[in-house]
């Protein structure tokens, strides 16, 4: 069960900073271009 709310807890957190440095990069570069995708997933890889 720890390993199940370990888990969901990490992914959370994830998506938190998923979403907050895609926000950032939109903020930075704006949204003619999906930047801030391109970046988490470069990022991600």
């Amino acid at each position: 069960m720890n390993q199940i709310i370990a888990v969901a807890l990490g992914g959370a957190f994830g998506a938190v900073i998923r979403f907050l440095v895609s926000s950032g990069i939109y903020q930075w570069l704006g949204r003619g271009f999906p930047y801030g995708t391109l970046v988490v997933s470069v990022i991600g890889s």
